[in-house]
């Protein structure tokens, strides 16, 4: 990571966990081969939790990780959005979040 540490970021918060947003538009240079395996690192670590939930939540293996690449997405959506939802607009988004990844 020490590869992002110089670089313009913004810390936010995404339905409860805090995330960097590095911003690389300004950099002369490319993005590193090291800062693209670290994103690609927290990425993997990310999917892989949310697609075990789906399995142990009794999602087959194969849709379960179509879903994990949909609700990740969904989150990084939610974690970026310069509006952000509260009360009850939240609680719906969840609970239909839920019941695409759960197929309920």
């Amino acid at each position: 990571m020490n590869t992002l540490s110089n670089r313009p970021f913004v810390k936010m918060n995404g339905l409860g966990n805090e995330i960097v947003v590095v911003d690389m538009r300004t950099a002369p240079d490319a993005i590193s081969a090291e800062a693209a395996r670290a994103v690609a690192e927290v990425d993997r670590r990310r999917c892989d939790y949310i697609e075990r939930m789906l399995i142990d939540a009794g999602v087959a293996r194969p849709l379960a990780a179509t879903r994990t690449q949909l609700l990740y997405w969904a989150y990084l959506g939610a974690a970026l959005s310069r509006s952000k939802l509260a009360g009850a607009r939240l609680d719906r988004a969840v609970a239909e979040l839920k019941r695409i990844g759960l197929g309920e």
